[in-house]
């Protein structure tokens, strides 16, 4: 059995349950506030933007070109 693999799924389970902690927390204290949704929507494309620029370094690191933005 692969223990890196579950223990990487678990990392994953776990983030997920925290985010989505902190997610409830943030929507009770918003109570329909109009700042929430465009403040998630930043805060998740600014964690995509980090997480597509640490993966294209990998990559590199491993010799394989990352593919060009078309």
């Amino acid at each position: 059995m692969n223990w890196q693999w579950i223990k990487d799924r678990l990392g994953l389970l776990l983030t997920a349950l925290v985010i989505s902690a902190i997610f409830m927390a943030l929507s009770l204290y918003a109570n329909g506030k109009e700042w929430l949704s465009p403040l998630m929507t930043a805060l998740v494309i600014l964690a995509l933007v980090f997480e597509v620029t640490r993966l294209r370094k990998r990559l590199r690191q491993h010799g394989i070109p990352p593919r060009d933005k078309d």
